[in-house]
């Protein structure tokens, strides 16, 4: 791998490397909050004859970047399996008992790590597999964790405040869907599925629509993402929303528009603070 002119990592201590895993893939980025010229974007697919683990791992002894020492080192876990708990219910060593009353998972193989949502006063519960965040603890300088979702909803809060009606943010990646609503200024609900094709996903948007009792002709839909082949289910939801707008992600001022449109909302969200 070939970092471009502009980053050298002598100066590492000023840039902020971020990690960012998913079921199929690792990517990272590197920038500098005072530089908006040094940025350097890289993604990958695993290899399906490795395992998980071993696909990560191979990445960082073939590239012998992530142990240098960074501003800030951030590892985002791109996930669909996270539970929220609001602050007056919330015992921090009670973190494993809320996160598997509400999500299937293995509990012998994960660690449950926690975010703080300030705004909202909630926590959002996350899992990793307790050999990789073992791993990543080892390998990276006091690596941060950090749930997709938990950049979304803090994102979405700022977006749009002080509405009389609810609003409800709906977010393409790659692979997966999140659909995140906002009820005035009091976060409803956030899920995150896997993608399905366009007639699945159209029946699973609606469902989601009819469970929080939305109003066709006064709340509003945004749809942000990779926008690239899902004009279909726009279209859909154009027919049971009279308020759907697509936003663009605050981008960063240098990335070209080409690469912009590769890169995950809550990468972009973390290259914008």
């Amino acid at each position: 791998m070939f970092l471009p002119e502009n980053i050298d990592l002598t100066n590492s201590e000023n840039f902020i490397l971020t990690i960012r895993l998913t079921s199929e893939s690792f990517e990272f980025t590197i920038h500098c909050p005072t530089d908006n010229n040094v940025f350097y974007y890289w993604d990958t697919t695993f290899n399906d004859k490795l395992s998980y683990s071993e696909n990560i791992q191979k990445i960082f002894f073939d590239f012998n970047l992530f142990t240098q020492k960074f501003k800030r080192t951030i590892v985002i876990n791109v996930s669909e399996k996270y539970t929220i708990v609001p602050d007056e219910y919330y015992d921090k060593k009670k973190a494993e008992q809320f996160y598997f009353f509400n999500v299937m998972s293995d509990a012998e193989s994960s660690i449950v790590l926690d975010n703080k949502i300030e705004p909202l006063k909630i926590n959002l519960l996350f899992d990793m597999d307790d050999d990789l965040h073992s791993f990543f603890s080892r390998s990276l300088l006091n690596p941060i964790f950090e749930s997709h979702a938990t950049n979304l909803i803090s994102y979405f809060e700022s977006y749009k405040k002080d509405l009389p009606y609810k609003y409800c943010f709906i977010n393409f990646d790659k692979s997966l869907i999140d659909i995140i609503t906002f009820n005035k200024d009091k976060l409803l609900s956030a899920t995150t599925l896997q993608k399905r094709n366009d007639l699945d996903l159209t029946y699973l948007i609606y469902n989601y629509l009819l469970s929080i009792s939305f109003d066709q002709l006064a709340d509003q839909l945004l749809i942000t993402g990779d926008l690239s082949s899902q004009n279909e289910i726009i279209d859909s939801l154009k027919k049971v929303s009279k308020n759907v707008e697509l936003i663009e992600i605050d981008s960063y001022p240098t990335i070209p528009k080409d690469e912009l449109k590769t890169i995950p909302s809550d990468l972009l969200i973390k290259l914008c603070e």
